[in-house]
């Protein structure tokens, strides 16, 4: 009879732990196309509610951006984006850190050239008192 409690607590582990996850994934795929329709609108408020204040961007080109650059990358009035979409979103959680990978579209216009970015991407972030803010972020161009 032990051994059936047993074998019962630790599957009421295991299903709390995925619903634990699933909610946590779902969160983390929102934050990511939020972060889109923000940046979108130009909305560094919005973005930096959801950066760490140490997050890092790589960038395509290679740069790195602290998160003050990053932002006033964003807010700059020559950077007219059209689209930001991300897709093939994959999340990789461990415990209180997410990986996520996927692919984006980039396209607008930046000092009245058009321009369009197509790639990878890898986010990472992390779990702080209950709220997931985003540490760092490398973006890849598709060749």
């Amino acid at each position: 009879m032990k051994k059936l409690w047993m074998l019962v607590f630790l599957i009421f582990l295991v299903v709390a732990a995925l619903a634990q996850n699933s909610g946590d994934e779902e969160r983390i795929v929102a934050l990511e196309n939020i972060w889109n329709q923000a940046e979108l609108h130009q909305d560094t408020h919005a973005i930096d509610s959801i950066l760490t204040d140490g997050y890092v961007l790589t960038t395509f080109d290679g740069q790195v951006q602290s998160k003050q650059q990053y932002l006033d990358s964003v807010k700059d009035k020559d950077y007219h984006p059209q689209i930001l979409v991300s897709s093939n979103m994959k999340i990789h959680l461990y415990r209180i850190t997410a990986i996520v990978t996927g692919d984006y579209h980039e396209k607008g216009t930046e000092k009245n050239k058009p321009f369009e970015h197509k790639g990878h991407f890898t986010d990472t972030w992390i779990n702080q008192g209950g709220k997931w803010l985003c540490a760092a972020s490398q973006l890849t161009e598709a060749k």
